[in-house]
């Protein structure tokens, strides 16, 4: 495996469903809550949550939950980084 990705093998979400981490089509809001909060807490127990977070900030991720953090929450981040 490629060494900068290797660490995706290692992630607490390899053995779940990508539904989890991404939205669907005309998720309604409560529903899309609910889901990032699971996903989110997925997340908290990871041991590469740093380098995902990290990854997903560097390619300006625009979909999905990648480190703990939502595309609203990452793109707060990369603004307040630039400020």
């Amino acid at each position: 495996m490629d060494e900068a990705w290797g660490w995706r093998g290692r992630g607490a979400c390899q053995e779940l469903q990508s539904w989890l981490f991404f939205a669907v089509e005309r998720e309604p809001r409560a529903q899309r809550r609910l889901r990032e909060a699971s996903a989110k807490a997925v997340c908290a127990r990871c041991p590469v949550l740093d380098r995902c977070r990290q990854d997903a900030l560097e390619r300006r991720e625009p979909h999905g939950i990648w480190g703990g953090t939502s595309p609203r929450d990452r793109r707060e981040l990369v603004l307040a980084e630039e400020s």
